[in-house]
């Protein structure tokens, strides 16, 4: 059996070379696109689905209008807002389809993913690269294809690495626009769900 304390070192030691290569324009860009849009869809798909979902959580306790796509309660989109994509590869084609349906109505689009140099990447008004080392294997359609790294549990598995970052990127990217908003954190309290 693993050594827990070790597994963790181990983590940690993944995650310490992306927080050193995060942009800080990048990061105060996405900031005050976030604090300035009128309301703001997040999306994602997968596990990167599972941290926007978390994302939109944390937003709509810090006081912004927030949904995520794919909820029956999301309403319609239009200029002003802001449209947040979480993707990996940034070629999932469902969310090129949501990044093109946000140009058409005039609202702007942040990426956060591993490869700015994709279609999203490359498309959007706002990037934040998740510098992740990992190696792109894509179908001729551009989306991902699982394949066997060779990783046999010392290393996180299938890709959890840049979703962990993508995790910690996005509560940076709340404590950053809290401080620029001078939220209280009481207010996000009261914001909380009470229906658990």
């Amino acid at each position: 059996m693993q050594n827990t304390n070790e597994v963790f070192k181990g983590i940690i030691a993944e995650i310490e070379p992306v927080k050193e290569g995060m942009d800080q324009q990048q990061m105060e860009a996405a900031v005050r696109a976030v604090c300035k849009a009128k309301r703001i869809f997040v999306t994602g798909m997968g596990r990167s689905g599972y941290m926007m979902r978390c994302f939109g959580m944390r937003l709509m306790q810090m006081g912004f209008t927030a949904f995520m796509i794919g909820d029956t309660a999301t309403p319609s989109a239009e200029e002003g807002d802001l449209l947040i994509i979480g993707s990996g590869s940034g070629e999932t084609p469902s969310l090129k389809g949501y990044l093109k349906k946000a140009k058409q109505l005039k609202c702007k689009v942040l990426v956060i993913t591993g490869h700015p140099e994709s279609t999203l990447g490359r498309e959007a008004d706002y990037t934040v690269k998740l510098p992740v080392e990992e190696e792109l294997h894509k179908n001729a359609d551009g989306s991902m294809r699982v394949y066997d790294t060779g990783n046999q549990g010392t290393k996180m598995l299938l890709g959890s690495c840049l979703e962990l970052c993508m995790l910690l990127c996005t509560e940076a990217l709340c404590m950053m626009a809290f401080h620029e908003m001078n939220f209280r954190e009481a207010d996000m309290m009261r914001r909380h769900a009470c229906f658990e």
